[in-house]
């Protein structure tokens, strides 16, 4: 696949500390969020992108820390690429980013949709959408294997087909008698790519009547 890279413009960076005000307007922000989301009855699609503007907003100014609200049914987690994990197992050998996740008690469905944005630097900030292109797997137990860490994961969704069509957001159910398809207690991974070098902020949206639990990364210190 061949895609044509975007102008390169300056991105803004979020601040390298936080602080107690930068705390404070986090934990108002997350709370706003929860009004939205579990109160407010807006229209879906108002809510998701008032959503994301105010994550957005607490992502430009906090650096090391993600922007998570897992309290209804609609759980967000946001954050940059920055200080997102590098994937060793790329889509389409372009460079891959992973979030990888767990469920606080077994679910019947969930459903996945990640929104990318750069931000151009200048007045007023200009919000850029990407298209994201993303798969969800899940960590299989098969000691017996001896299969590799990036290995053990099988595919249980895709927002793209084979001619690279994108569709959102992906639906995930259950299927009796298939304990691959099971959404229980495992580990679960979402690798996702815009296909192009420039860092940018993401959201991801999970639908599920379980809590999702967001596995902690950790960016390596710079040289």
């Amino acid at each position: 696949m061949s895609l044509k890279s975007p102008p390169q413009w300056p991105l803004l960076s979020p601040q390298k500390e936080l602080n107690s005000g930068y705390n404070i307007i986090l934990l108002s922000g997350i709370n706003l969020i929860y009004i939205i989301h579990n109160i407010i009855k807006l229209p879906a699609a108002v809510m998701k992108k008032t959503s994301l503007s105010l994550l957005l907003i607490l992502l430009l100014i906090g650096c090391k820390q993600a922007v998570k609200d897992t309290s209804g049914q609609n759980q967000t987690y946001g954050n940059t690429t920055e200080n997102t994990k590098l994937s060793s197992e790329k889509i389409d050998n372009s460079r891959t980013f992973e979030i990888n996740f767990t469920l606080e008690k077994p679910a019947d469905c969930m459903t996945i949709d990640i929104e990318s944005v750069y931000l151009q630097k200048s007045f007023p900030v200009e919000r850029i959408s990407k298209k994201t292109y993303f798969i969800i797997e899940k960590k299989l137990n098969l000691p017996q294997l001896k299969l590799k860490a990036d290995k053990s994961y099988t595919p249980m969704g895709r927002n793209f087909n084979n001619d690279w069509e994108l569709y959102s957001p992906v639906k995930i159910c259950s299927s009796n008698g298939d304990p691959i398809s099971n959404l229980d207690l495992s580990e679960y991974r979402i690798r996702f790519t815009t296909f192009e070098k420039t860092d940018f902020y993401y959201i991801i949206t999970v639908t599920c009547e379980s809590k999702i639990i967001f596995t902690e990364f950790t960016p390596p210190a710079k040289k």
